[in-house]
């Protein structure tokens, strides 16, 4: 039976269908998330039950089975959409398949067990209950604010209100006024859902706009920080950001630059060096890295080196150019000072190596007379010496040949320097070569008992003849000169890919007692090589590196595990 009228009953029943649209609003208007639309759905859901109920439709037993499944599933329908609106509120798990599949095997459940039972309506306000009251203890426990509490306690009073519809005489009155208040209830709950969403959005907006200033303050003290000239431009070319660099550079001169461009700054000056290059990167989206020399009102002239980059919104459209610029001024200068002290010092160089070289014989002449006077003092062509002038007559000898020696290296290393050593690249035979050097070293060799092993490999090379014999003789002379009593020294070669390694090993006393040097570096001797008879000026290595680098190869040199020396030499095969 109905106790409304037709007019209360339609009040009734429009109830939550405005709570829908309420929600609805709320969704398009602050572009809230799912839960308003699964709230949205639990109202419309509910609208069935609430118009059987309101206009006397819904039988008071088991006959007209149709009716009684559209209410069973319209009120387990809006419990399941209510929760997973609370969930999805709170950020739980709220899979929209999981809730269709969770009102269907409710609803299938409740109509199942009822109709067995014979007995309508005895299982399903329970069992909404239980889950609008599970709801509102989500709002309870995930309070964000005074009306997720409020909202929590509607929902108890809502629980509360369908309990005693059911549960008192089905009188008229106690009808009309427990479907009254229940109505009451209902749209307070679905009203206040729409208004916690919009006091949620306001938080977030809130949230967002001091986020908003936090990072523009961190950005702003990260690029006061950096010791750098940075700015932003839009597309007209005005500066909107600029940092303290930038600022404490040109305050003093233009003022304020944000909101103008370069050229209402500087009065016209400069602009086609500085905006044509910003309107190329803003036209094209390229980066753009440029030297710029800049000349402050006060005369003060700076280098800068700037690297300009395009600034994109989210649609990748460009919105203006963002300028990083370094002051390097002072580098220039010390880079054109560098600049003219190495001209300065390799004219010196090339200076001292063509001196030398043109003082060839200027040095080898008198060297070569004292040398021929003390060997013909020593013959006896220039009359009888007793032992004493004997004894004189050989250091002469032995220091004017050693002195030669010398003096016959220097010049080698600037004529090699001063571009004077010509070289004829031709394939040349490494055994051939190796038997000459070894035969021209054997005589050094032969008083400590040094053996000389040339381990033939029948391979050619690309180099010249006479630098390459040279630079072995060098090698060997080195290896005979710091080896040790009847040791050895070995001379290899082998072929590694389009190269051939040609490798000069001793016994002698290795490099742990030389001053150590790099493959590219002018060696020197140690006290200890000095300490060695004829030890020479030290050249031999580095004529020796000279040459195969000239030859297109490079020299390497290391140590043996066993002790001794091992320099190895890569130049082209042929």
């Amino acid at each position: 039976m109905n106790y409304l009228t037709p007019g209360a009953a339609t009040i009734v029943t429009a109830a939550p269908a405005i709570v829908a649209i309420a929600c609805l609003f709320a969704y398009l208007k602050v572009r809230g998330g799912r839960h308003l639309l699964y709230w949205s759905a639990s109202h419309i859901a509910i609208i069935v039950p609430f118009a059987l109920a309101s206009f006397g439709n819904m039988p008071s037993d088991l006959k007209v089975l149709p009716i009684f499944c559209a209410y069973t599933i319209g009120v387990q329908a809006f419990a399941v959409a209510m929760v997973f609106g609370v969930r999805s509120l709170v950020g739980l798990r709220d899979d929209l398949a999981f809730a269709i599949l969770g009102t269907a095997a409710i609803s299938v459940s409740v109509i199942l067990i009822e109709w067995m039972i014979a007995r309508p309506s005895q299982i399903s306000p329970y069992l909404q209950s239980i889950l609008v009251a599970y709801a509102a203890a989500l709002l309870f426990i995930k309070r964000q604010s005074a009306l997720y509490v409020v909202i929590g306690i509607l929902l108890v009073i809502r629980i509360c209100l369908t309990l005693l519809y059911y549960l008192l005489p089905g009188t008229p009155d106690n009808y009309t006024t427990l479907l009254f208040a229940f109505t009451s209830a209902n749209l307070l709950t679905g009203m206040g859902f729409v208004l916690m969403e919009f006091d949620n959005a306001r938080h977030r907006e809130r949230t967002a706009r001091y986020e908003e200033r936090s990072t523009k303050a961190f950005l702003e003290a990260i690029l006061d920080i950096i010791p750098a000239i940075i700015s932003h431009k839009d597309r007209d070319l005005r500066y909107r950001v600029v940092n303290r660099e930038m600022r404490n550079l040109l305050a003093p001169y233009y003022g304020n630059p944000i909101g103008q461009t370069w050229e209402e700054l500087t009065a016209g000056g400069r602009r086609p060096f500085v905006e044509d290059i910003d309107r190329q990167v803003i036209e094209s989206g390229n980066t753009v890295a440029t030297e710029q020399h800049w000349v402050l009102p006060d005369g003060k002239a700076m280098m800068i080196l700037a690297r300009k980059i395009p600034l994109r919104n989210e649609r990748g459209g460009i919105e203006g150019v963002v300028s990083c610029g370094i002051d390097i001024t002072e580098l220039k200068e010390t880079e054109a000072e560098l600049s003219r002290q190495y001209v300065a010092a390799e004219s010196a160089n090339k200076a001292k190596s063509v001196f030398l070289a043109n003082m060839s014989h200027e040095l080898r002449t008198p060297l070569n007379a004292i040398i021929g006077f003390a060997e013909m003092m020593s013959g006896g062509y220039i009359g009888p010496m007793n032992d004493r002038q004997q004894e004189y007559a050989k250091h002469i000898y032995e220091s004017g040949t050693h002195l030669l020696k010398i003096v016959n290296d220097i010049l080698d290393l600037s004529r090699v320097e001063s571009g004077r050593f010509e070289f004829e690249i031709t394939s040349v035979s490494l055994d051939e070569i190796g038997h000459m050097a070894i035969e021209m070293v054997a005589p050094q060799a032969k008083p400590n008992g040094v053996s000389l092993v040339l381990a033939e490999s029948g391979l050619q090379v690309q180099a010249d003849r006479q630098a390459l014999t040279q630079v072995l003789i060098n090698l060997l002379i080195n290896a005979v000169k710091f080896n040790r009593k009847d040791g050895y020294v070995w001379l290899s070669a082998e072929r590694i890919d389009d190269r051939v390694k040609i490798t000069v090993e001793d016994t002698g006393i290795g490099m742990a007692t030389k001053r150590a040097f790099s493959d590219t570096s002018m060696p020197s001797q140690d006290e200890a090589y000095r300490k060695q008879a004829n030890a020479g000026a030290g050249l031999g290595l580095p004529i020796s590196r000279v040459l195969v680098e000239r030859q297109n190869g490079r020299m390497r040199i290391r140590n043996r595990v066993e002790g001794g020396t091992i320099v190895e030499i890569f130049l082209p095969s042929s």
